[in-house]
């Protein structure tokens, strides 16, 4: 009987179930797992998943004392259904496929059609729509033939429930599969069934997936209209969930239809349903549950006997009796009726008097959220405003940063061949290349400055100007240029000072000699690779030792001194210089770093291929990261002679 009020009152489900237990206990009746049972299943209709857990591993820890493999089954699928309701999602998969391994080692169609409902909707709330329709589709099959083969009109009534909630969760998997019209096929026939059968609470469910899908067509007008028929239907009910699923979808459609008091009068209702159903304190009460049952497991063991389902339904309607027959003395007397009504006409004139000052609150809460939501809008235009002019001024220092980089067309005058990859993660950047040629010498560096974004581009900027600064007209060693950035810095910045910023840069600098070949290197934590048409790479690698910033506290700042490097460039040899943003990058079919032997790879198989254009390395790159967000600035920059 409290199962069947359960589609319609929860309120009386919940009497008739206590009233049964106490029946039970008091009689020394066996039936108590079936009491236990039925009133997990209303505690989790109401959201309180702590008694739910509580019952169901009460059950549970019945079943495991007698040895009775079903309603260990039953218990781990009913324990199953409660993680679910609170969205603990793999908690709900282990006891689902606890439970779906007994029914199918005794072969129990009917059980394993019933756990299979609820193992299907973890893998929908998992994102595995694929594994979910699976499973939906075998339990609905099952039911389907179920239905037919039975006699009995109660149990084919419920079978009848069983398949339109199959259908209605197959409509959920059609939706987030994007197939729409299949889903809002599947969940109108799940509705008409609900609806025949006066079911409100899953008519509720139904109404607000139409309405969810209808928004998702831009169909406004059964949006709304859905959605105001599940609010309409869940207004009279305790379901916390489903009221507040149904605010939720009414606030998207009254947004959308310029309705916008609505819109955030529902959104903040389902806020405040969402908080009161997820709060800390009960997902702390779910475990307290279930360390309960462990607790409970080596602390008692009862001796029970299997389900009577008839034994049930007799002491159900005995308790209804008794029930009427303890109304009828009460109601009994003139004088107890007269004195109900004198008090009845007290209370409802003392909530007419709430109502009024109730509809005055509201009033006037109204008018603080109206001058509230407009005071928001300007503001929001304001920020808006205030955030455009700041990017159009990003993108402004984008061209001047830009305008510093070097002539494309005196690199391609000195070298046989080059290729310059220059990919800022954001709109400017903390990497850049400088070039500069004096007839036969030509000076190339590679510079990777501390952070990117706009901090890094201001120390590109000052990097730019003190390279120009120390190598003037005439070619200069790498080891001196470096010395001289690193004392432009620290006396800009005021290093030696305490407190002071500690940003620098890593440059790897290359002076060339086209003539004779000859390279000359120097790098502060930057280094060069030489590769050849065979497949051979040589890496010389750059000082520790930093250019800006502080190195140690005993170090005199001022006085870094840097080590030089000898490159004799053969004729198919190419020089690469590169930042860490292109071998530090995520991505792969593992999702990890490049590291620097994949980068080294990648160059020695552009050299052997003669693929070195930077259109090559750029898809290189991508192909490397992916869907994956860039980390960092990227430069490479090869030449050959």
């Amino acid at each position: 009987m409290s199962y069947d009020l359960s589609f319609y009152d929860l309120d009386s489900a919940l009497l008739v179930t206590e009233e049964f237990l106490s029946f039970s206990r008091k009689k020394n009746d066996l039936n108590i797992e079936l009491g236990m049972t039925n009133k997990g299943y209303l505690n989790t209709q109401i959201g309180n998943q702590k008694t739910a857990l509580d019952c169901f591993f009460y059950v549970l820890k019945l079943g495991e004392d007698k040895g009775d493999s079903t309603l260990v089954s039953q218990a781990y699928n009913d324990i199953a259904m409660a993680y679910m309701e609170f969205r603990e999602y793999e908690k709900a998969l282990h006891y689902n496929e606890n439970s779906l391994q007994i029914s199918r080692s005794q072969n129990d169609l009917k059980s394993i059609s019933l756990t299979l409902n609820n193992y299907g909707l973890v893998f929908l709330y998992l994102e595995n729509y694929e594994k979910a329709s699976e499973v939906f589709n075998e339990a609905l099959m099952l039911k389907e033939n179920f239905f037919e083969e039975e006699t009995d009109p109660d149990e084919k009534y419920y079978l009848e429930i069983d398949i339109a909630m199959l259908e209605s969760n197959l409509g959920l998997v059609y939706k987030y599969q994007n197939q729409f019209q299949n889903a809002i096929d599947i969940t109108k026939k799940a509705e008409l069934i609900f609806k025949k059968l006066g079911l409100d609470f899953y008519l509720i469910q139904s109404y607000t997936t139409l309405s969810e899908l209808y928004f998702i067509q831009n169909n406004l007008i059964l949006a709304k209209k859905y959605g105001e028929l599940s609010l309409e239907l869940v207004e009279n009910e305790q379901y916390i969930e489903l009221k507040a699923n149904s605010f939720d979808v009414l606030s998207k459609v009254y947004e959308n239809l310029n309705k916008h008091e609505l819109a955030l009068s529902c959104k903040e209702n389902s806020q405040v349903l969402n908080d009161s159903l997820y709060r800390i304190d009960n997902k702390e009460a779910l475990a307290e549950a279930e360390i309960k049952y462990e607790y409970d497991k080596k602390a008692f063991s009862d001796s029970l006997v299997n389900i009577q389902k008839q034994r049930v339904f007799d002491a159900s309607l005995e308790l209804k009796n008794a029930e009427l027959k303890s109304q009828n003395r009460i109601t009994n007397g003139i004088i107890f009726i007269l004195f109900l009504i004198v008090v009845f006409s007290i209370i409802l004139w003392l909530r007419f008097q709430k109502n009024q000052q109730e509809k005055e609150l509201i009033k006037e809460q109204k008018n603080i959220m109206d001058h509230a939501y407009i005071e928001l809008e300007e503001n929001k235009i304001e920020i808006e405003k205030k955030n455009k002019e700041i990017i159009d001024s990003i993108y402004y220092a984008r061209y001047i940063q830009r305008a510093l980089y070097p002539d494309e067309d005196h690199m391609q005058a000195f070298f046989e061949d080059y290729v310059v990859f220059n990919l800022p993660k954001d709109i400017v950047g903390g990497d850049f290349h400088w070039f500069k040629s004096y007839g036969d010498k030509a000076i190339a560096i590679a510079a990777d400055c501390t952070g990117h974004g706009v901090p890094g581009g201001f120390i590109t900027v000052l990097g730019n100007l003190f390279i120009e600064s120390s190598t003037g007209d005439h070619p200069k060693s790498p080891d001196e240029i470096l010395s001289d950035i690193n004392n432009e810095l620290v006396t800009v910045l005021k290093q030696h000072e305490k407190d002071a910023i500690q940003d620098g840069m890593d440059l790897g600098i290359c002076l060339i000699d086209k003539k004779t070949r000859k390279i000359i290197f120097s790098g502060s934590r930057n280094g060069v690779y030489v590769v050849n048409k065979k497949g051979d790479l040589k890496e010389i690698k750059g000082d520790y030792t930093p250019v800006g910033g502080f190195y140690s506290k005993k170090e005199k700042i001022n006085n870094r001194k840097y080590e030089t490097h000898e490159i004799n460039l053969k004729k198919d040899e190419w020089v690469f210089m590169y930042s860490d943003g292109y071998y530090d990058q995520f991505g792969g079919d593992r999702n990890k770093s490049m590291g620097s032997t994949r980068f080294k790879d990648i160059l020695v198989s552009a050299v052997k291929n003669e693929k070195l254009q930077t259109s090559d390395f750029k898809n290189y790159f991508f192909n490397w990261m992916g869907e994956n967000e860039q980390l960092d600035d990227v430069l490479l920059m090869g030449f050959t002679l």
